[in-house]
């Protein structure tokens, strides 16, 4: 819901404090939304809300302090299309790296968060999360573990298996110029590690595709065993059905729908354990994610559809944890993997930590539990759940091998655009119907048997190299965005471009008075998704050159010159932008903003000049 992020508490342990700002940001998901990465940006700068939001000042800022810094990495095909957005979100482009897994057999699941911290001294520190969030505006149950990275050695502190690896292969990913992958590695090999009360930290993972298959359960015999997934697929259960003996105390929390999903035979392995279920609502078409089970290929006479691993609705089981108690230690495993034999069997990328568990993580478990409810016996006896797709699923198939096997790009000759395809496009029944444009544009009809559409003149403020498709067949919809490589690249102006005519006079003035200020705070103003400049793009008061005036820029030198010193780099940038940009702009208004131009010019002449 735009202007209300539910992974707020999430990003709130992960904007820097006080005085201090984010050196490099590198962030994982399964999929994402345009709203969340603005939101994370947000956060990033210190500027979100509490709503997880900020003004369109704000993101503006945002934009520039995390340019080259701040990466989100996220599996090809899962960035979420959202109808009402502004063109300015094109913007977001150079944040996102996507990994094209081909989901009929495996998918980027790993949802990891790591953050590089700088202080008022130049001293540094880290963060690392791990968990089941992705980053889209869902209110899904989901767990995470947050640990604190310093130089200096404190108590309870110490190394961590398995980080530095991570950091290479994530910034290895990343490609930020600053930030090498083994100058990464290097940093983190030598932090010491801070984990929460009751945590201690065994090894952390990352695994890839290429990597070997895992399994979460440890050496050892066990008295109870809990494992929580929202997903199941009939080789992993009959997996789990191995684990323990006769003594064993079993407990699966799951859903409802993944029960329902499996063979009859599968169903059978389930009964000995005591079965509990948070149900969710019917997944969204657009947000469903396969596992076929063991081995690359699927069995004979089996669909590789069967084993449906969908992101499940907001407010339902999105967590995924495997605890397992010894008479002296309770063991666990959490992180992204489902007890799917994807997630475990080295298809799928995953992140896991794995840890000894104290009394309040216990604590915590059994409270999920106990939020539960049983699942009923009678679901054993239900016939198993016919293969035949509805619209929205084939929709679905039809998407994930678009995504996978039909390269597109953009041919650019000055502002035309025009989407190119190696080949028309497969879309596997006769009436299914393919949309696409720029994210900033309206979705135009695909060629059924064409290779490119021609999408017209792009002012350089909306180009981008994310795309939105649509596939629509009957009543049934499937949307997504991608990005696209655009040749010749995009102008390096794009950015500020962009931002000059998404801001407006009113929101550029609350920007600089702001930096003026020394940065305290955000100005009040709407979210930045949800910013409006009038029917006809115009800012909907009047400007006045009071707005913003010579007693302010000297009032900014006396207090603080370094926050005058870094208003002035946005002024004479984005002042310049918007004059050149903004084809909205009155008369009075353009005037306006050169008279400002002007006193700032003088201001700064006789304020930086050498005494």
């Amino acid at each position: 819901m735009a202007g209300d992020f539910a992974g707020q508490p999430y990003l709130d342990q992960l904007r820097p404090d006080r005085g201090w700002t984010v050196r490099v940001a590198l962030f994982t998901a399964y999929s994402a939304d345009p709203f969340a990465i603005g939101a994370t940006l947000l956060a990033m700068t210190g500027r979100n809300g509490d709503a997880g939001s900020g003004n369109a000042a704000d993101f503006a800022e945002a934009v520039e302090r995390m340019r080259d810094k701040f990466k989100v990495i996220v599996q090809r095909g899962r960035l979420h299309r959202r109808s009402g957005l502004p063109k300015v979100t094109g913007v977001l482009d150079q944040f996102i790296v996507e990994q094209n897994y081909d989901e009929d057999w495996q998918s980027w699941h790993p949802k990891l968060a790591l953050v590089g911290y700088e202080g008022p001294a130049g001293e540094r520190s880290w963060r690392f999360w791990i968990g089941s969030r992705n980053l889209t505006p869902s209110r899904d149950l989901d767990l995470g573990l947050l640990i604190d990275g310093e130089v200096r050695r404190k108590k309870g502190s110490g190394p961590i298996p398995g980080i530095s690896s991570i950091g290479e292969r994530l910034a290895g990913l990343a490609q930020l110029a600053d930030f090498p992958a083994n100058a990464f590695a290097d940093e983190l090999g030598a932090l010491t590690w801070r984990a929460p009360d009751d945590v201690r930290i065994n090894s952390v993972a990352l695994r890839i595709k290429g990597d070997s298959g895992a399994s979460p359960l440890p050496g050892g015999t066990f008295d109870r065993i809990v494992a929580i997934s929202p997903f199941l697929c009939p080789a992993f259960v009959k997996t789990m059905a191995e684990w323990g003996d006769k003594g064993t105390e079993r407990i699966l929390l799951t859903t409802v729908p993944a029960v329902r999903g499996l063979s009859g035979d599968a169903k059978a392995l389930l009964k000995p354990m005591r079965l509990l279920a948070l149900a969710p609502p019917e997944p969204e078409p657009e947000e469903i994610e396969l596992d076929a089970g063991a081995g690359t290929s699927p069995p004979a006479g089996q669909n590789p559809n069967d084993d449906a691993e969908a992101e499940p609705p907001p407010i339902s089981l999105h967590a995924k944890l495997f605890a397992f108690r010894t008479k002296s230690a309770v063991k666990v495993v959490m992180g992204s993997a489902n007890a799917t034999d994807r997630a475990w069997g080295g298809r799928n990328a995953e992140a896991t930590v794995d840890f000894d568990a104290g009394p309040s993580i216990v604590a915590g478990i059994e409270a999920m539990l106990g939020s539960a409810m049983p699942i009923p016996a009678e679901i054993f006896s239900e016939p198993d759940i016919s293969s035949v797709k509805d619209g929205g699923e084939f929709l679905d198939g039809v998407r994930r091998a678009l995504v996978a096997h039909w390269p597109v790009s953009i041919d650019r000759t000055g502002q035309q655009f025009v989407l190119t395809a190696t080949s028309p496009p497969k879309l596997g029944k006769h009436g299914i119907r393919l949309e696409a444009s720029l994210i900033t544009g309206q979705l135009a009809p695909w060629p059924v048997s064409g290779t490119t559409v021609d999408l017209g003149d792009i002012p350089l403020a909306w180009q981008t190299d994310l795309i939105q498709l649509r596939l629509s067949l009957g009543d049934d919809s499937c949307g997504w965005m991608q990005r696209v490589t655009v040749e010749p690249p995009i102008e390096a102006g794009r950015d500020r471009a962009a931002i000059a005519r998404f801001l407006g006079i009113r929101s550029f003035y609350a920007w600089m008075r702001g930096l003026l200020d020394g940065d305290l705070g955000a100005p009040d103003g709407e979210p930045w998704d949800r910013h409006e400049r009038g029917g006809n793009g115009r800012d909907s008061d009047e400007v006045r050159l009071d707005d913003l005036t010579l007693e302010d820029i000297l009032t900014a030198w006396a207090r603080d010159k370094a926050a005058f010193q870094r208003a002035d780099a946005r002024f004479e940038t984005y002042i310049t932008a918007i004059l050149a940009h903004d084809d909205t702009l009155s008369a009075e208004d353009r005037n306006a903003l050169k008279i400002l131009q002007k006193i700032w010019a003088a201001a700064r002449l006789t304020l930086m000049s050498p005494a």
